[in-house]
């Protein structure tokens, strides 16, 4: 029947899958869980498909995330034992919506918002915990493309182009046809940017 370490993303034929692997893969974000020790016990398809690969389950190489490689947000490398869910298995403390970035085997990499939850036995001993992430990277490239945006239509409006540039400019439409591209609206009366 194989490896019983490595949680199959589908079932062997004629084997009827665990209802909780099913339910898990349901969602649409990834979720994974941790033992207190950091092994992973369990993860859905979508966890997998953001961390680009299959961690073993249960086994010590894969500790307190999948993922290949994790950074801060600044791009400062974190180390798996310092990672958030290492934190709460430590501390029991529930992280809220904290941004991580994943690096996958093959080099590439996504922006995931993590948000982890202790499992607690009836003594409350911290026994486990669920992380559950959402993959960011696509709004966070329209936030710095936003931004970007953003400032070349304020510098358009305080150094306007000069005239063999602004000969090229549609005078019809002007700066308000520059700033409905970009995504926000100029007042032509006091010249300011509005968002």
């Amino acid at each position: 029947m194989g490896n019983h370490n490595h949680r199959r993303l589908a079932p062997e034929p004629g084997v009827m899958p665990n209802l909780t692997d099913q339910l898990l893969d349901l969602l649409p974000a990834a979720v994974y869980v941790c033992a207190a020790d950091g092994t992973i016990l369990r993860f859905n398809q979508r966890a997998a498909e953001l961390w680009g690969r299959v961690p073993l389950l249960s086994d010590p190489r894969d500790r307190f995330c999948g993922a290949y490689r994790l950074y801060r947000p600044d791009g400062d490398l974190l180390p798996h034992d310092k990672c958030p869910m290492a934190d709460i298995l430590h501390d029991g403390i529930p992280v809220i919506d904290e941004e991580v970035v994943i690096e996958r085997p093959d080099g590439s990499r996504g922006v995931a918002l993590v948000n982890i939850r202790p499992l607690k036995d009836a003594a409350g001993n911290i026994n486990g915990a669920v992380n559950c992430f959402y993959d960011i990277t696509e709004r966070k490239h329209i936030d710095q493309e936003y931004v970007l945006t953003r400032a070349q239509v304020e510098e358009l409006t305080i150094n306007p182009p000069d005239s063999a540039a602004s000969a090229m400019i549609d005078r019809r439409r002007g700066p308000a046809h520059l700033a409905t591209a970009a995504g926000c609206c100029v007042n032509r009366s006091s010249i300011s940017v509005e968002y």
